[in-house]
């Protein structure tokens, strides 16, 4: 459960599958928090220090692909993927 930042409203989340099991190794750690994206120590990770961590793995994901002549396709994380979903959607005519 958790809150959307706009209305508020609680919003109820299934999870399943990896994400499950992400969820309860975390909790196995004895850290409880709203925060799922965190540090060892259970405190929020930061835009700028994500952007920074996330920009350092794909380097070296680059570098590890390089080293075994891999292909390999830059990609960047994307700070809203609710534009991504709609640009890619079909056009709805019926709408």
């Amino acid at each position: 459960m958790f809150a959307q930042n706009k209305t508020h409203q609680v919003v109820g989340v299934l999870i399943s599958g990896k994400l499950e099991k992400i969820v309860r190794r975390i909790k196995s750690r004895g850290i409880i928090s709203k925060t799922i994206i965190c540090e060892e120590r259970g405190q929020a990770i930061t835009y700028d220090k994500f952007k920074a961590g996330f920009r350092n793995t794909r380097l070296k994901a680059k570098a590890h692909a390089d080293e075994n002549r891999l292909d390999f396709e830059w990609f960047q994380f994307k700070n809203d993927l609710r534009a991504k979903v709609v640009s890619n959607s079909e056009p709805q005519d019926n709408a």
